[in-house]
């Protein structure tokens, strides 16, 4: 018979690349509307989106260039705009 935790690993969830790519572009759309609402305004590039998560740069770019082509995004001499979305200054 054979030993029931050999097959413990079966029963283990895994996430899938697909999954984690779909995590990835979450974090880094929300890190562009929070750096631009930190920051008063401006967005950030996408070498400044791969330092700040930690993510290399070709991962990055791969991602913000999937949120380009789904629309959430778009890139305005050099920096990142969010599709949809309007700036406006806090009141006091």
């Amino acid at each position: 018979m054979d030993d029931p935790s050999a097959y413990q690993w079966r029963l283990t969830p895994v996430k899938s690349s697909r999954r984690i790519g779909e995590e990835r572009r979450i974090k880094i759309y929300e890190f562009v509307l929070s750096y631009a609402d930190e920051l008063d305004g401006p967005t950030p590039t996408i070498n400044e989106v791969s330092q700040a998560l930690a993510i290399d740069y070709k991962v990055t770019y791969y991602h913000v260039m999937k949120l380009i082509a789904l629309g959430r995004l778009k890139q305005e001499r050099g920096k990142l705009v969010v599709v949809g979305a309007r700036w406006e200054r806090p009141t006091f």
